[in-house]
């Protein structure tokens, strides 16, 4: 396996994700419901995301991000790290999308 693949399955585990296997595919359920994973084409590597165990048994994962098969390993664990980090271990609610975080950081003045 991918040195790179292997190193953000470890990483999920330390930030308290469970692995479990879904098809014959380990992917990494969080304490939001959503299972995530990250896979790898001769182009990108995907930080990949399943809403719920039934989207993730139909392998209806949504791509977080992708990133430059080119850069050095180092570049892009630190990127997904980050993204990971950023989108879903910081993330207060575990929002679903950028539209809706917008509207829950808008707060109307009240007169």
């Amino acid at each position: 396996m991918n040195d790179l693949i292997q190193e953000i399955k470890k990483y999920f585990i330390e930030n308290g994700f469970k692995e479990i296997v879904v098809n014959g595919r380990k992917v990494y359920k969080y304490k939001n419901g959503k299972y995530y994973a990250v896979s790898s084409d001769n182009t990108a590597y995907y930080l990949e995301y399943a809403e719920n165990l039934e989207e993730a048994k139909k392998n209806m994962y949504g791509d977080m991000n992708s990133y430059n098969y080119e850069l050095e390993n180092s570049e892009v664990i630190e990127e997904i790290k980050k993204d990971i980090r950023k989108y879903i271990l910081n993330s207060k609610s575990n929002i679903k999308n950028d539209a809706e975080s917008a509207i829950l950081r808008y707060v109307p003045k009240i007169m």
